[in-house]
């Protein structure tokens, strides 16, 4: 039933665009969170602690694995888990870039193949061919943009994103769930 009338308030919202996905700011006017769960129902401790992501804000080290020359689903799948979604401003043109949840980038270079992050404006329309929208996407490396991200959600603490630099967190603190030692759960992007 919430899967019916999420699809119900998507399609009233983007009848002139229905390639646009929900935000998790959408989720919010259905009084839910991102996991489709009541937020009236929760106290409010339990409420940030659903609503909390967690973005590991430097390069790990499966990052830095070479990747064949026709590259590697698994990999890029993991890619867009950790950046998918996720907002940065482009500290040159002021403007706002959400990082795509669904496509990447293939870097074909010898020896030095790689996914980076193939970021949008609000305007972008996935139906429309890029050539003919060049002006609504970039590409960015995620080297550059991880400063970027950890500095916008820095910035916009309400947003539920919490960054951690390098060595701040342990891998013993989260586990594959994305469930903390306090048994809060978290989205580990």
């Amino acid at each position: 039933m919430q899967a019916t009338i999420a699809g119900i308030h998507a399609a009233e919202n983007n009848d002139h665009d229905r390639a646009k996905r929900m935000r998790a700011g959408d989720f919010a006017t259905l009084h839910l969170d991102p996991h489709c769960l009541p937020l009236d129902c929760a106290h409010g401790d339990e409420v940030v602690q659903r609503t909390t992501q967690v973005f590991r804000g430097w390069l790990e080290d499966w990052e830095q694995e070479s990747v064949g020359p026709k590259g590697c689903p698994i990999f890029e799948r993991r890619i867009l888990k950790k950046y998918g979604g996720l907002n940065f401003v482009d500290p040159v043109e002021g403007k706002v870039f959400s990082v795509h949840q669904d496509r990447t980038s293939f870097q074909k270079k010898k020896g030095a193949n790689s996914y980076e992050m193939f970021c949008i404006l609000d305007d972008f329309d996935d139906i429309v061919d890029d050539d003919n929208q060049e002006d609504k996407w970039e590409e960015w490396f995620r080297d550059v943009a991880i400063e970027e991200i950890a500095e916008y959600y820095n910035k916009h603490k309400e947003l539920g994103v919490v960054v951690y630099k390098d060595g701040e967190i342990n891998e013993s603190d989260v586990d594959e769930e994305g469930k903390e030692d306090d048994g809060s759960v978290v989205d580990d992007m």
